[in-house]
């Protein structure tokens, strides 16, 4: 859950601040500026995050008692 939030943050950083108007503004061709690329990167590696943390979901269910 926690990759999740940082995900929307992530994904809130890149919009509310002036890196998306700079990415938008590129020609075909150009480089995108590498705050652009450290949130394309973190992102990937959070995404990687919330399915490798989802595959262990299941099994640490079984360990859990009811009630406590």
């Amino acid at each position: 859950m926690l990759a999740l939030m940082l995900l929307g943050a992530n994904a809130a950083l890149f919009y509310l601040t002036d890196i998306f108007a700079g990415v938008e503004r590129l020609q075909a061709g150009e480089d995108a500026p590498m705050s652009a690329k450290l949130i394309a990167a973190s992102s990937l590696f959070l995404w990687f995050a919330v399915i490798t943390f989802g595959r262990y979901i299941q099994p640490l269910g079984d360990t859990l008692r009811p009630g406590n």
